[in-house]
């Protein structure tokens, strides 16, 4: 503990040593959004966060409603009465209430707007200032007005005697009543007052505009005139430097842990148990005129300025500090803490000192050895050690001891520095290996004896401040100089190579060298043990060491990420596992979380049960510069890390970058069938999908704005994929998809790895019309049907056939037998007879019988051959007969056929009657027309078929001819066949037989 006396001390001299002047700036707020990121308007007018997790800015030309990624806009085109917007609220049912300037309030919930006006029934369309009683809106314009179930009520309070109307009024939880007046001042009926404040009671000014109440009971008042607190029946204004904060306050957060914002036209005032602290465009505000202040869920305070839309400043978690001066001031090779709890930086132009409770950087005005400082460490006695590109300096006692040499290729760049367990400083020199410097006073020589023993031609030299004295190696061991012995320890003594990167000094004294571009070497006892790539390392440059509180040993490598060695095993972490970059820089230790600072950010690594998260850190989330520089990296006593950059010195507060345990909150926002959006909400309500339907895209959305760009998302579809998918992109497609059931599911997780519980979306996909069981059973029905109707077919054809044949053996039975009859009864008769004339008349009988049953067989047996089953058979057939039997006749034949398809196939039984038709026709004609010319036509074309008999005889009568067995048998042959027959009597006999459907 430093007395009082020696505070003053230490500022007088500091105040001697160090340049007065403020050379850096603390920038703390590092994100902002506007209208180029898709803000709808840059004036914030109003900021809230609804129970969904969205933020919701309010501005002079509309809302946009914010998830971290995009933006949602409502404006006048899309439901607003008015582009600019007063205020907004949630109310307890999540409808977001807002009050439209001059225009009356529109109701917005799930998309569906709706519009409260005076038309009505509220009392004035200028709603100033909107609030929540017993979970239900309070619009407050010239009358206080609760909505409740659809109806406004008019609240009447000890407020309304105002002389000017309320301009916010707020019920506490025990129904305690605070109002304001822009003109009359604050009200208050509680359990201490029950009066109106105005500056006679310590108001700064009765011009009130708004008020919150904090999680400590106090009333916060905005005024314009300045920030004032209520508590316990008592008003007081804020100050800042014993001085009241003279600006006007345009709105107001609580905050959660206490702190309390206040937004005003001089910067934000940040305020927690009365101690004061102002924002301003030096911290990092694009805008000192701010109009709105907002708390998130996740602590982050939103900034809504006058003109330059939105800043996110994420409290106590970054402060940067960047340049005002030379831009080498911001080139930062290594950091350290002194006893004072004063940050040092060494850069590229001298030391720069940091007094953190002052919070303003010095330069040293000191001449070093060099002034590029490459490397600071502390000493036992808690001396600070410089090494710069040109020899070291010692820190002692608000003194710079400098050493250094004339002979320039001895020393360069000392890129780390260790110490022995003798308090030998151990100085790893670019290109000459390492430099041992002794001290006289040491009573010990241990690890420099054992390192200098294992080679006798190590070179020395004896220096002192500012001079440059060589010793001959025979003397190292007896010489005792004043101000000690510098020792070289190069290739010769066993170094794999002489330029060293980093040192670092274990627990039980072993000293890790790591190389560029030779890997690892442990020395203890004057024994080497090496570690190269064929041991298993992924780079031989090792640009930082770290010693694991489990005994590990992590060395950072340039290209190939991180290398933990333990029990004779090197495992590795590197961009696949998670790393932002295989270029590691730094690695330290806070609270049992692995910092690795790199090329691309930072890396937190954060041990699960379940495994290792690495989450990353970078300029988005606050971080002056991704670059981050080779170990420059410190954490200091208040766990603190500190991380300097190629562009300034960020420090880090791990313990404000609490884990978020609360997972993003996961939504099915959209969804598309072939790439057409079609309404979710229909899905959802139906749960169908046609079987053309199948080419799907689910868009999802993870509300995560601490980090939006870190959410990961896991998908399956159930049906499909047999695991989770793991994606960076909001969205899912699947196409192809078969008939049948699926869940889709869809969780997101947040930089700290807590996953939310999955949402699930079910739905079927029906099967085509020809898959579905009606059509199945359709089909199957009506190839049952269509069997039956062929069995049925077949059946009446055999059956009819079976007529057939049986007709055919009755024919022959009673025709054939009857003649056959008569040729037996005439043979037998022949042969008894004796006159020769009755013989041969015999004989021509049963001749022309013979001839009538061969004919008779001949037609049976044509009819039945399936070999006759054409059209080419039929005309053939017809006309042979006509041929054969006018041949004893005058009769001229006149035949023709128009055949389209003469091997058409033909059934047996319209063969035999077209046939019989024919026959009978033709014998008509010859036997009783008395006609000298027939003509026979045969037509078959388009499947119509038509037979014409004509002859030039005498005709007859049709209507009174006695229709014998002839025309009657044409007639039901004809009706067999499902035909039509047609019989003519004009210039002779005209038989028709027509088909239209062969």
């Amino acid at each position: 503990m430093i007395s009082t006396k020696n505070k003053w001390k230490i500022i007088f001299f500091y105040f001697i040593l160090f340049t007065s002047v403020n050379l850096f700036s603390q920038v703390k707020i590092h994100k902002s959004i506007s209208t180029e990121d898709g803000l709808i308007d840059n004036s914030v007018l109003r900021i809230i966060q609804d129970s969904y997790g969205y933020m919701w800015f309010a501005t002079k030309n509309g809302i946009s409603k914010w998830d971290g990624n995009k933006f949602t806009n409502l404006t006048t085109s899309n439901g607003l009465t008015s582009p600019a917007i007063i205020d907004l609220l949630e109310s307890k049912d999540s409808t977001v209430y807002i009050s439209n300037y001059r225009k009356g309030i529109v109701a917005y919930k799930e998309g569906i707007i709706d519009t409260i006006n005076s038309l009505m029934g509220l009392s004035n369309d200028f709603v100033i200032r909107i609030r929540t009683h017993n979970g239900n809106p309070i619009f407050i314009s010239d009358k206080v007005q609760e909505y409740k179930n659809g109806a406004l009520n008019l609240i009447q309070s000890k407020a309304d005697q105002f002389e000017t109307r309320i301009g916010d009024i707020f019920f506490d939880e025990n129904d305690k009543l605070y109002a304001s007046s822009r003109y009359s001042g604050f009200y208050v009926f509680d359990d201490f007052a029950d009066k109106i404040f105005t500056e006679d009671d310590g108001l700064i000014s009765k011009e009130v505009d708004l008020f919150e109440k904090d999680i400590n009971g106090n009333i916060l008042i905005a005024t314009f005139e300045g920030p004032n607190k209520y508590s316990k029946g008592k008003i007081s204004p804020l100050k800042y430097n014993s001085e009241i904060i003279n600006c006007i306050v345009t709105d107001i957060a609580a905050g959660k842990n206490g702190t309390n914002y206040f937004a005003t036209n001089k910067g934000l005032i940040v305020e927690k148990n009365n101690s004061i602290e102002i924002l301003t465009t030096e911290n990092g505000l694009l805008d000192n005129s701010i109009f709105s202040v907002e708390e998130d869920n996740n602590g982050s305070i939103y900034i809504g300025y006058e003109n330059n839309g939105v800043s996110i400043y994420h409290p106590d978690r970054f402060t940067n500090y960047v340049s005002k001066d030379k831009y080498s001031d911001l080139i930062v090779n290594s950091i350290i803490e002194d006893n004072n709890s004063n940050i040092l930086l060494g850069t590229r132009n001298g030391l720069m000192i940091l007094n953190k409770d002052e919070e303003n950087y010095t330069r040293l005005n000191k001449t070093f050895s060099n002034n590029d400082i490459s490397s600071l460490s502390k000493m036992q006695n808690g001396n600070i050690l410089i090494g710069t590109k040109n020899g070291f300096n010692i820190w002692s006692n608000e003194k710079l001891i400098t050493y250094q040499t004339r002979n320039k290729s001895y020393y360069q760049e000392i890129d780390d520095i260790a110490f022995s367990p003798d308090g030998d400083i151990i100085m790893a020199v670019r290109r000459l290996g390492l430099q041992i410097f002794t001290k006289d006073d040491q009573k010990e020589k241990r690890f420099i004896r054992n390192l200098y023993e294992i080679n006798n031609s190590s070179k020395s030299q004896k220096i002192q401040p500012d001079e440059n004295l060589v010793a001959s190696k025979e003397k190292i061991k007896r010489e005792r100089l004043k101000d000690g012995i510098l020792t070289s320890i190069t290739l010769e003594n066993g170094l794999k190579n002489s330029w060293i990167l980093d040192l670092h000094m274990t627990k039980d004294s072993t000293l890790i060298i790591g190389y560029h571009g030779n890997g690892i070497s442990f020395y203890k006892n004057g024994i080497f043990k090496h570690l190269a790539k064929v041991d298993g390392l992924t780079d031989g440059i090792i640009n930082t060491i770290f010693e694991h509180p489990d005994g590990s040993f992590w060395f950072g490598t340039s290209q190939g990420g991180i290398c933990i060695y333990k029990n004779g095993f090197i495992d590795t972490l590197n961009i696949d596992d998670g790393l932002s970059s295989n270029d590691i820089r730094g690695i330290v230790n806070v609270d049992n979380l692995i910092y690795v600072t790199t090329s691309k950010g930072l890396n937190v690594i954060i041990p699960y049960p379940t495994g290792t998260l690495i989450r990353t850190v970078n300029k988005k989330d606050g971080l002056v510069s991704d670059d981050c520089n080779r170990n420059a990296v410190y954490v200091d006593k208040e766990n603190n890390i500190w991380i300097g950059t190629n562009k300034g010195t960020t420090k880090y507060n791990s313990k404000a970058d609490k884990q978020i345990t609360s997972p993003p909150k996961i939504y099915l926002t959209d969804f598309e069938i072939y790439n057409e959006k079609y309404p979710i909400e229909i899905l959802r309500k139906t749960k169908e999908l046609n079987f053309d339907q199948n080419y799907l895209k689910f868009i999802f959305t993870g509300i995560n704005l601490s980090a939006p760009d870190k959410i990961l998302y896991k998908y399956r579809l159930i049906g499909v994929d047999r695991d989770w998918t793991l994606d960076k992109e909001n969205s899912a497609k699947y196409t192809h998809l078969n008939k049948g059931d699926y869940t889709f599911e869809v969780k997101a997780r947040n930089e700290w790895g807590y996953w939310s519980e999955p949402i699930s979306l079910a739905f079927t996909i029906n099967p085509a019309w020809w898959e579905t069981w009606w059509f199945r059973l359709s089909v199957i029905s009506a190839i049952g049907f269509l069997l039956w109707l062929a069995f049925q077919y077949r059946l009446n054809y055999l059956l009819k056939l079976e007529r057939l044949r049986t007709k055919i053996a009755s024919d022959l039975h009673d025709e054939v037998g009857s003649l056959l009859t008569q040729i037996s009864i005439n043979v037998d008769s022949l042969t008894y007879t004796k006159d020769e004339e009755k013989r041969k008349e015999k004989s021509n009988f049963i001749r022309g019988k013979s001839k009538e049953v061969i004919n008779m067989m001949s037609d049976v047996i044509w009819s039945i051959d399936s070999r006759n089953d054409n059209m080419e058979s039929l005309i053939d057939r017809i006309h042979n007969f006509a041929q054969n039997f006018i041949a004893q006749k005058n009769i001229v034949l006149n035949f023709s056929s128009d055949v389209e398809d003469k091997y058409k196939a033909l059934k047996i039984d319209f063969r035999q009657n077209v046939m019989m038709i024919a026959k009978e026709a033709i014998n008509n004609a010859v036997k009783y027309s008395g006609c000298s010319k027939i003509d026979v036509n045969i037509i078959s074309k388009n499947n119509h078929f038509e037979l014409s008999v004509k002859d030039n005889g005498k005709g007859f009568d049709i209507e009174n001819v006695d229709r014998g067995n002839g025309l009657n048998n044409m007639t039901m042959r004809a009706e067999l066949i499902s035909a039509e027959l047609e019989i003519k009597n004009k210039n002779g006999c005209l038989v028709k037989l027509t088909k239209n459907k062969l």
